[in-house]
């Protein structure tokens, strides 16, 4: 019984370009997390991640909440390093 399934390794089908737009639509527009997201456009949570991922949207945690924008941080060595007070 060493035969190996005969179920695909990879589905080879990938989400259609339209359904692609809508779903970075959404986010943009109403920032909302992958399961939000499927829930109204009626995909599969795990599509809609993928599709988030290949198009490079950053996670909602890392973007500020006001402006959906990303966050960025800078760190110092220690207090009243380069640029502290400014």
């Amino acid at each position: 019984m060493a035969d190996r399934s005969s179920r695909p390794h990879h589905c080879l089908a990938r989400t259609p370009k339209p359904t692609e737009r809508r779903i970075v639509k959404v986010r943009i527009t109403h920032r909302l997390g992958p399961t939000w997201i499927a829930a109204q456009l009626g995909l599969p949570a795990s599509t809609v991640y993928r599709v988030l991922r290949r198009c490079g949207c950053p996670p909602l945690a890392h973007l500020d909440r006001a402006t959906g924008h990303p966050i960025r941080r800078y760190e110092h060595g220690s207090p009243g390093g380069p640029d502290a007070n400014a």
